[in-house]
């Protein structure tokens, strides 16, 4: 059996998928609001996922995925990017 993640791993984690979250929303030039009306939520939740502040179910963030037009396993590599301190380079 693996030992459980520490709370500060967690929340690192948690930041930089929110940093990925935040990072696509951008490439897509979607505002808050726009993706908040694509997952049927309010803006103030998406800016909770975006600093890392809510810790999401599996389905939700493959909601959030789709809102954002990338499949699952992209955004998950960027989030472990960012939180290996990598850079997300912007494509245009």
């Amino acid at each position: 059996m693996r030992p459980r993640r520490s709370a500060l791993r967690q929340a690192v984690f948690l930041r930089a998928l929110g940093a990925a979250i935040r990072f696509r929303r951008e490439q897509l030039n979607l505002t808050i609001v726009q993706v908040a009306y694509r997952l049927g939520t309010s803006s103030s939740a998406v800016v909770r996922l975006e600093r890392g502040a809510h810790n999401m179910t599996v389905l939700r963030l493959e909601a959030i995925a789709g809102a954002l037009e990338v499949p699952l396993a992209t955004l998950l590599s960027l989030a472990e990017r960012l939180q290996a301190g990598g850079r997300a380079k912007r494509r245009e």
